[in-house]
């Protein structure tokens, strides 16, 4: 059933830049791509309900929890006593710090910091601190970070550095 006083689908650009593609094969970044240029004025109402069933029906966008398939664990690998940038959260979306954990710290390493950077005003906030040995951070409950904001790790050493300490961070996809 076509939308009540839509023009003809065959007009639309959202079913033209789908045409020939099952559900099941769109991706989440698939579907972006077809959003991002999608301007919201009141000549746009058809293609955003448009966009949202077939956002709905691929599962590819979510009303609530997280947007299947698109989980990822990052790895970083801290090689000094320095401050490295883990994930930049894309304008426009949502992700969700879901598990972090640090392992066999470098000889001399005395700490890592995670912390979130709001790259707008350079500002940061302290999640959680580890000291020596595997371990995971504490984060009490799963995170969403949302643009600007970056996850970063922050090292320091009591020493001269030597080795390496790999952290991984585990995110999913909310919108």
């Amino acid at each position: 059933m076509p939308l009540p006083d839509a023009p003809p689908p065959k007009t639309s650009r959202v079913y033209q830049q789908f045409a020939g593609k099952l559900l099941s094969t769109i991706t989440s970044d698939n579907f972006d791509t077809v959003k991002d240029p999608i301007y919201i004025d009141r000549n746009s109402e058809d293609e955003i309900r448009r966009l949202n069933l077939i956002g709905q029906a691929s599962n590819t966008q979510s009303q609530s929890g997280a947007i299947p398939d698109t989980f990822q664990v990052i790895e970083v690998d801290v090689t000094s006593a320095s401050t490295f940038d883990v994930f930049t959260v894309p304008q426009g979306e949502t992700w969700r710090l879901v598990a972090a954990g640090s392992e066999a710290f470098a000889t001399n390493q005395s700490y890592v910091i995670l912390k979130l950077k709001d790259n707008s005003n350079s500002k940061s906030v302290r999640i959680d601190a580890l000291s020596g040995g595997f371990t995971e951070y504490t984060l009490n409950e799963p995170i969403d970070i949302t643009y600007p904001c970056i996850v970063q790790v922050v090292a320091g050493a009591s020493g001269t550095w030597s080795g390496t300490n790999q952290n991984q961070f585990a995110f999913v996809k909310m919108r």
